[in-house]
């Protein structure tokens, strides 16, 4: 059976009865704005059960984002916004959550490359669209940051 977005965040908490942090990632495959739209769900859901003010014991949440949310990418401009999305939003719900004394860390995790099926998919016409001619930019970049 499909789970819903909150029985993923706190499936490990139902096993081990707490919850001391969480990571946010979402698959690729689905829609970018899907994805932004989780992260902030997820965090937030994260923030009300760990927080000190709402009786929680503090802890970490980590967002997953990537190295598109810390540079243009012109080849994935919608892939792109997400993934700065998730930096900015992180970084402010950050000291947003300092400022509260809440206990809660958050953090991005930006990594480059990795090999995984969507970084095959760039090769596919249909998946890149108009942008499948700048592939030599983006072989290059791969050169240059390394894949993971």
């Amino acid at each position: 059976r499909k789970l819903s977005t909150e029985e993923l965040i706190f499936l490990n908490c139902d096993r081990l009865r707490c919850l001391d942090g969480i990571t946010n990632w979402i698959d690729m495959s689905v829609s970018k704005l899907w994805v932004l739209v989780s992260v902030i769900s997820g965090t937030y859901l994260g923030l009300d059960y760990m927080s000190k003010q709402n009786g929680g014991e503090g802890g970490i949440i980590i967002n997953m984002s990537s190295l598109a949310g810390l540079m243009p990418v012109a080849q994935q401009p919608v892939y792109c916004a997400s993934k700065h999305g998730i930096v900015g939003f992180t970084r402010s719900a950050a000291m947003a959550a300092n400022l509260m004394n809440s206990g809660v860390r958050l953090n991005a995790i930006c990594p480059g490359f990795v090999d995984t099926p969507i970084l095959k998919s760039i090769e596919k016409e249909e998946n890149m669209g108009k942008y499948i001619e700048y592939m030599g930019p983006i072989k290059d970049m791969m050169k240059y940051y390394g894949i993971l």
